[in-house]
C-alpha cells in the first residue's frame, strides 16, 4: 500500500513546487498611472507596469465603493487576454451578480506582454453609478506575490489645476527643490502653499516630466489614519515648477501627514504638520 502512495505523494509535491515556482516573485511597479474622471464620460484608467506580468497572469481590479446610498459595496474585474469576468457586490452581500464587461458597456484592454491595462467605465451603465469620485481602485495581478501594484483614488478633475501658476514665488526666483513645505504648524484658515522645482527625472514615457500628486491624511489619536484629500499637483511649463495649495479652513484641529508621490518615478516624500484651532474673533 505504501508503495502505491509514494508516486501520488511525489506528484502532489511536484504540483505544489510548480505552482510556487510559477509565481512571479519580482516586484511589479506601476510606473505610470493615468486616472481621468469626467462627469459626462465616466472613468478612463491607464496603468503601465514594469516588469510586464507573466503571459498566463490575470489582472484583478477591485473597486471599493462603500456607497450605501447607491446600494453598492464593491465590484471586481478579472481580465486576461482570453477572458473577462466582473462581480458586483451590493451592500446586502446577498445578491452578488456576475457580468461580462460588454454587458455593462465597459471596455478593457489588457496587454500582459507590454504591461499595460486600459479601462473605460462609462457614466451610463445598467448599474447606476458603478463608479464615482471617492471610490478607490486596487490593482493586482494573479501569480504576483506582493501587495497591490497600485491603489488609485478616483477624484474629480479640477481643470484649474492644469493652468495654475507659481505666482508668489518671489522676485522671479525659481522655487527650491524640496517637495515639502518648511512650516509644520498652521492655524485653521491659514493656507498651506508650496512651489518647487524637483531635481528628478521621470523613469519612462509617455510623459517627459514628473507626474506628481499629494495625499493628505489625518492622524487621529488611537484610530487608523484617515484619507482627507488626494489631488494632482499643478505643473507650470514656463518655469518647469510645481505648485500645490491646501486650504486648512475646514480641517479639524490635529495632526496630519502630507505625502508627495510620482506615478512615473520612484518617489515618496512625507511630512507631518499640525493644524490648530483658529483664534476666536470678537
Amino acid at each position: 500500500m505504501r508503495k502505491h502512495n509514494v508516486p501520488r505523494l511525489v506528484l502532489v509535491l511536484g504540483l505544489i513546487f510548480w505552482i510556487t515556482a510559477a509565481a512571479q516573485t519580482t516586484p511589479c511597479i506601476a510606473e505610470t498611472i493615468e486616472c481621468i474622471w469626467d462627469e459626462a464620460e465616466g472613468l478612463d484608467l491607464n496603468v503601465w507596469v514594469d516588469p510586464a506580468i507573466d503571459e498566463d497572469a490575470m489582472w484583478v481590479l477591485t473597486v471599493l465603493c462603500t456607497r450605501f446610498e447607491d446600494g453598492l459595496f464593491a465590484w471586481q474585474l478579472h481580465v486576461s487576454s482570453t477572458l473577462d469576468s466582473l462581480l458586483v457586490l451590493p451592500n446586502d452581500f446577498l445578491t452578488a451578480r456576475h457580468f461580462t464587461t460588454a454587458q455593462l458597456g465597459i471596455t478593457v484592454h489588457a496587454d500582459v506582454f507590454q504591461g499595460h491595462l486600459a479601462l473605460h467605465v462609462p457614466i451610463d451603465t445598467p448599474i447606476p453609478r458603478l463608479i464615482a469620485p471617492g471610490d478607490v481602485i486596487e490593482l493586482h495581478a494573479l501569480w504576483i506575490q506582493q501587495a497591490p501594484i497600485a491603489v488609485i483614488p478616483v477624484v474629480t478633475n479640477d481643470v484649474s489645476l492644469a493652468a495654475a501658476s507659481v505666482a508668489g514665488s518671489g522676485g522671479g526666483l525659481l522655487p527650491p527643490d524640496s517637495f515639502l513645505p518648511a512650516m509644520r504648524s498652521f492655524a485653521q484658515g491659514e493656507p498651506l502653499v508650496h512651489h518647487f522645482v524637483p531635481d528628478l527625472q521621470p523613469l519612462r514615457p509617455p510623459f517627459d516630466r514628473l507626474v506628481l500628486s499629494y495625499t493628505l491624511m489625518r492622524l487621529p489619536d488611537d484610530l487608523p489614519p484617515q484619507l482627507v484629500r488626494f489631488s494632482p499637483i499643478a505643473y507650470d511649463e514656463a518655469t518647469g515648477s510645481y505648485r500645490y495649495e491646501i486650504d486648512t479652513t475646514m480641517l479639524a484641529p490635529g495632526r496630519y501627514r502630507l505625502i508627495i508621490g510620482a506615478t512615473n518615478a520612484n518617489l515618496t516624500e512625507r511630512a507631518e504638520f499640525v493644524v490648530s484651532a483658529a483664534e476666536p474673533t470678537d
